[in-house]
């Protein structure tokens, strides 16, 4: 991927909280996490320094590896187990995205277009720069200026699964009319419900099983501090999906594909923004497998050489 050895060192208090002082309550939490955690933190650099990609993907983002320390991506992962989930999904990003696309959103421009959509809109694969906790990965709802309408955050856990952490809109004054306008853009899909849509076309696209949802319970969000900014209920959410909760792991399983509906269901009169809809996102999926097989033919290619 590079030539270039990019040595990592675990985040300063100052790196991760540029604008907060030292010596206050904040700073000593974050001092006393470190020293607890003072082993997975030891673990973490040295996996990240024996992995080129890795040393890539922090580079001068090392405020992103301050997970570790508090919550990622499930609330329920304690100190090891996010060490190794987040080894896991560095190792899964660039296996299954390639290294061309894992580069590309490791570094400037930070975002890969998977597809692009009607009127102007895009569908972008971008790191995940609102909420790092709740996931490195994101995919983005783009208008045609390029600003950012929905957003859904996503981890990669092992075995093979894709775990999506978050769905989040737009909370300006217009919000209800720029969501009116991108349903009537997706042909009557609501923005939310479409992000879950394109998670399971990327989804199904790497091969990646099952589909999960963090339950409302689990959501790295529920701490106090960031409470309010929990707008949706995300168990409601995942049901409205089709996913079902399974006592075994406590996590959503999402249906690994859209729901498509036999015409002879539909009214008359919408049969043909169903049509639209239905080829709108067999393109989007073929804009994707086009994406994936370029970066991992040219993964293979390199390896190769």
């Amino acid at each position: 991927m590079t030539d270039r050895i990019l040595h990592f060192r675990y985040p300063c208090f100052k790196q991760v909280y540029t604008k907060s002082p030292r010596y206050t309550l904040r700073h000593a939490k974050f001092a006393l996490r470190r020293l607890l955690m003072s082993r997975q933190i030891m673990r973490f650099e040295r996996y990240v320094n024996t992995a080129p990609h890795a040393q890539i993907f922090f580079h001068q983002h090392e405020h992103e590896a301050y997970p570790l320390l508090h919550l990622f991506a499930d609330s329920r992962f304690g100190a090891t187990k996010r060490q190794q989930i987040m080894q896991y999904d560095l190792e899964a990003a660039l296996r299954n995205f390639g290294a061309p696309v894992f580069q590309q959103i490791s570094q400037k421009p930070y975002y890969c277009l998977l597809a692009k959509l009607p009127d102007g809109c895009q569908l972008w694969l971008n790191r995940n720069d609102q909420l790092s906790d709740e996931g490195w990965w994101a995919v983005s709802l783009r208008n045609n200026q390029g600003e950012r309408i929905y957003t859904a955050s996503f981890t990669f856990v092992p075995p093979n699964a894709l775990l999506i952490g978050s769905v989040q809109g737009p909370n300006t004054a217009d919000a209800k009319d720029v969501v009116r306008q991108m349903t009537k853009t997706l042909h009557g899909i609501r923005p939310q419900h479409f992000m879950i849509n394109a998670l399971q076309l990327l989804s199904d696209c790497l091969k990646t099983a099952p589909l999960l949802g963090i339950a409302q319970d689990n959501q790295v969000k529920l701490r106090w501090a960031l409470k309010k900014r929990v707008q949706i209920d995300y168990d409601e959410l995942w049901a409205n999906a089709g996913g079902t909760r399974h006592e075994q792991d406590g996590y959503w399983h999402l249906p690994a594909r859209p729901e498509r509906r036999d015409e002879t269901e539909i009214k008359s009169q919408k049969r043909a923004m169903y049509r639209r809809r239905y080829a709108m996102l067999d393109e989007i999926a073929a804009q994707m497998q086009r994406v994936f097989s370029s970066s991992n033919h040219h993964s293979t290619k390199t390896e190769s050489e």
